[in-house]
C-alpha cells in the first residue's frame, strides 16, 4: 500500500491543507477501505537582522536597513513574495555619546504568507566628530621671541562651543622661527593634541602663519659743531636699536644715511638743523627712524689776551693780580682763516665764582682803569674788553670768570687775586 500527496515543497501555506490519499493495498483475507489524511504547510522562519551602522556623533541617524536569511526553494526577498519592510529603531538621538547603541528589529510592515519572522537586533556605533584645531596667524617683530601660540577650535556639533563640549586642556602650537629667522616668512605654526581631550570629539590640526615684521633702527644725525667760515664737516649718525646682539657691520644693513644741512661755509653764527633721511640705506630686517641733529657754527678765539695768561684755555700758567685792582679782561673773535669778526650781540659778562684759593704771589701790573658797568662787555677797536673791579677783601681767592658769547658758548678762564 502507497500514500502521498499532490503537495510539493513550493505548495503554498494558503493551500493548505493538502489531502494525503492512500492505495494499492493487497492482501487474501481483507478488503481495504481508504480515508483520507490531512498535510498542514506551516510557515518557513525568516531570519531578519538588523545591520550594523555607524555615523559620527552630532549627525542624524543614518537609515537603517535589514539583512534576510532563511528562504526556501531559491528565492529572495524579491520572489518570495514578502512584502512590507521591518521596523528598525534605536534610542540613540543626534545628542547622544559616542558608543554603541541597539538597532531594534521588529515587524514593522513586513507581511507574507509562507514566511513568519524571527528578529536579530543590530548595533549602532556612534563615531567621535572630527574637530578642526587652526593655529591662529600671528606676528611679531624681527629679533622679538616668539609670541604665545594658540588656536581656534571649530566645527562643533549640535550647537556646542568649546565651554560647553566636553573638550578639556588645550592643543599644543610652536613655530621653528627663532629671533634671528629673517623677515618676513611666513613661517608655519603648527598645533599637536598637546592636553586636548573630548568624549565626543576627535582632532584634526591646520596650521597658521608667524609672521616677522621689521625691527626699528633710530638713526640719528650727530650734532656737531664748526668754526664760523669753515666747510662743513663729515656728518655722522648714530643707529640704534638692532637686534640679535648685532651691530652695524654685522646687521646686513647696507647704503649710508643722508645727512644734509642748508648751512654752508658762509652761513653765519647759528644753530642749523642736520637732517636724517633714508639716503641708500637698505636692510631685508629693518626699518628706519630718523632723528634730526643740529650744526653749531661758533666763533674762533684764541682765548683770552694780556695781561691775563690763557694758552688756549688750558690755565698752564693763572695770571695773579693784586686784589681791589682792575682786571683788563679781554678777547678777541674770529672766523676760520684768522680774521677778527664782531657778535651780532655784545658779549656777556660772567659773574665771577670762587672756585679755589691761591698763595702765589702777584705776576700781573697793578691796573686802576674804570671799572666797566653792566654786565656786558664793550667792543674796543678790534677786540672786546671788560674792565672787573676786584675786591681788597678777596686776597688769596681763585675765582673763574667768562664770557658768555651769543653763539651759545661760554669762555673762562681762573684768576688768582693776592
Amino acid at each position: 500500500m502507497a500514500c502521498g500527496s499532490a503537495a510539493t515543497a513550493t505548495s503554498s501555506v494558503g493551500g493548505s491543507p493538502y489531502a494525503i490519499v492512500c492505495s494499492g493495498g493487497v492482501s487474501g483475507n481483507y478488503d481495504f477501505s481508504y480515508a483520507d489524511g490531512n498535510l498542514t504547510v506551516t510557515k518557513a522562519p525568516l531570519d531578519v537582522t538588523a545591520n550594523a551602522s555607524s555615523r559620527f556623533y552630532g549627525d542624524s541617524n543614518p537609515p537603517f536597513t535589514a539583512s534576510y536569511g532563511g528562504f526556501k526553494n531559491g528565492q529572495d526577498i524579491f520572489t518570495a513574495g514578502v512584502t512590507g519592510s521591518p521596523s528598525l529603531t534605536t534610542t540613540a538621538t543626534q545628542n547622544s555619546d559616542v558608543g554603541n547603541y541597539t538597532i531594534t528589529a521588529a515587524v514593522g510592515t513586513l507581511a507574507s504568507g509562507n514566511y513568519g519572522f524571527v528578529f536579530h537586533d543590530g548595533t549602532l556605533m556612534v563615531l567621535k566628530a572630527t574637530l578642526e584645531v587652526t593655529a591662529n596667524d600671528k606676528s611679531r617683530i624681527y629679533g622679538d621671541a616668539n609670541p604665545g601660540f594658540d588656536a581656534t577650535i571649530s566645527a562643533f556639533k549640535n550647537g556646542e562651543t568649546l565651554a560647553t563640549s566636553g573638550v578639556t586642556g588645550t592643543a599644543s602650537c610652536s613655530s621653528a622661527a627663532t629671533p634671528s629667522s629673517a623677515v618676513p616668512g611666513p613661517y608655519a605654526i603648527g598645533c599637536a593634541l598637546g592636553t586636548l581631550a573630548a568624549g565626543n570629539y576627535g582632532f584634526h590640526f591646520n596650521a597658521g602663519q608667524l609672521t616677522v615684521n621689521k625691527a626699528l633702527l633710530t638713526v640719528a644725525a650727530i650734532s656737531t659743531s664748526k668754526i664760523l667760515g669753515v666747510a662743513n664737516p663729515t656728518f655722522a649718525a648714530t643707529y640704534t636699536g638692532f637686534k640679535n646682539g648685532q651691530t652695524l657691520a654685522t646687521s646686513s644693513v647696507t647704503g649710508d644715511s643722508s645727512l644734509t644741512t642748508v648751512a654752508t661755509a658762509s652761513s653765519p653764527i647759528g644753530s642749523y638743523t642736520i637732517t636724517a633721511a633714508v639716503g641708500s640705506l637698505v636692510s631685508g630686517n629693518y626699518t628706519f627712524s630718523f632723528v634730526n641733529g643740529v650744526l653749531t657754527i661758533v666763533y674762533g678765539t684764541t682765548g683770552f689776551l694780556q695781561p691775563i695768561n690763557d694758552t688756549a684755555h688750558t690755565q698752564t700758567t693763572m695770571s695773579v693780580f693784586k686784589a681791589g685792582s682792575t682786571v683788563p679782561v679781554k678777547f678777541q673773535l674770529l672766523n676760520a682763516s684768522g680774521a677778527v669778526v664782531f657778535a651780532s650781540a655784545l658779549p656777556q659778562w660772567v659773574t665771577p665764582l670762587q672756585v679755589a684759593t691761591t698763595s702765589s704771589p702777584i705776576d700781573e701790573y697793578v691796573y686802576s682803569d674804570p671799572p666797566t658797568s653792566g654786565s656786558t662787555y664793550r667792543s674796543d677797536g678790534s677786540q672786546y674788553i671788560y674792565n672787573w673791579q676786584t675786591s681788597k677783601s678777596d686776597v688769596g681767592k681763585v675765582f673763574r670768570i667768562g664770557a658768555r658769547l651769543d653763539d651759545g658758548t661760554t669762555i673762562y678762564v681762573n684768576i688768582g687775586l693776592k
